[in-house]
């Protein structure tokens, strides 16, 4: 086994809060303890998902724990990864984050866990912001962009919500995929791959993409998988949506708490696939008016079910 297949990969939703507080606009924080690996900067409140959650739902349950208010995710932000080195207890890794406008109760945020990794909690002014952590970072970077708190979407959690244990045969996977479009003809298409003979969904049309492997950030597996399954190369890629599914592996009696992130893309020319031995048979572009004829995978008909084009 190589060294990076050796890291360890955490997966965490956060919130990224704001609120106006007179002429000034501030940011929810929470400042990392004594026990956790960056101990003293400043994060966004939220954590790891666990076995069967919808990130979404875990970052009410963290925010809840950490701030003792009640956070309605909205729209998705990002998805980012950064290198961690080994600090005590802590094994060198890659932790990813998926990240979601998130309006906060009215009220004051106060720890709400005893032994948690969080020892204070608190709006922080942008114009005069602590030392930070790199999720928080990444949220500055955003908010100075332009975005802000809003109203949750009509968002449906993925099956598997609920399972209150992990089966003792059970494996999460986080994958990238790609809603793919292109409007050069008189009907929009969309760029599908069609699953090969010895995946579950054989003979489906899914969304192009992939597993994220170890070390990689989701947007560079999107890139990966997109070119190997399609030959070609996604363009005006930008975060769309957060999916959660749980399902039972094909022919390996395992559970798979399956997490993909959804990017909006556009691309161009005639799909061909390149990889061998892998768990895509054929690409293609679909007209858009045609997507009812076409046989999709859950995921891609769940992501498609309400899409505008």
């Amino acid at each position: 086994m190589s060294k990076q297949q050796q890291l360890a990969v955490r997966v965490g939703a956060y919130a990224v809060c704001t609120r106006e507080a007179g002429d000034s606009l501030e940011i929810l924080l929470a400042r990392c303890g004594p026990d956790s690996r960056f101990v003293g900067e400043w994060a966004l409140p939220g954590g790891g998902i666990e076995w069967g959650e919808h990130p979404r739902d875990t970052l009410v349950r963290e925010m809840a724990e950490e701030t003792s208010l009640m956070g309605a995710p909205g729209r998705f932000l990002a998805a980012y990864a950064q290198h961690v080195d080994a600090k005590g207890k802590f094994p060198k890794g890659v932790a990813m984050g998926l990240l979601f406008a998130t309006r906060a109760a009215d009220g004051d945020p106060k720890l709400g866990e005893d032994e948690g990794t969080t020892d204070e909690v608190a709006w922080r002014p942008m114009n005069d912001l602590p030392t930070l952590a790199w999720n928080s970072k990444v949220a500055v970077e955003l908010v100075n962009d332009g975005a802000r708190s809003q109203a949750p979407t009509e968002d449906i959690p993925g099956p598997g919500l609920g399972i209150p244990h992990r089966p003792r045969s059970s494996r999460r996977r986080l994958g990238a995929y790609a809603i793919a479009t292109n409007h050069d003809a008189e009907v929009p298409r969309i760029l599908l791959t069609r699953l090969a003979p010895d995946d579950p969904e054989a003979g489906c049309w899914n969304l192009p993409g992939g597993g994220v492997e170890p070390g990689e950030s989701p947007l560079e597996a999107l890139t990966r998988e997109f070119h190997e399954e399609t030959g070609l190369a996604p363009t005006s890629v930008a975060p769309h949506e957060v999916d959660s599914r749980v399902y039972e592996a094909w022919g390996s009696k395992q559970i798979k708490h399956s997490v993909g992130v959804i990017y909006r893309a556009t691309a161009r020319g005639n799909p061909e696939v390149l990889e061998t031995d892998g768990s895509t048979e054929e690409a293609a572009w679909f007209p858009v008016d045609q997507l009812g004829e076409v046989q999709l995978s859950q995921l891609a008909r769940a992501t498609l079910a309400h899409h505008t084009f």
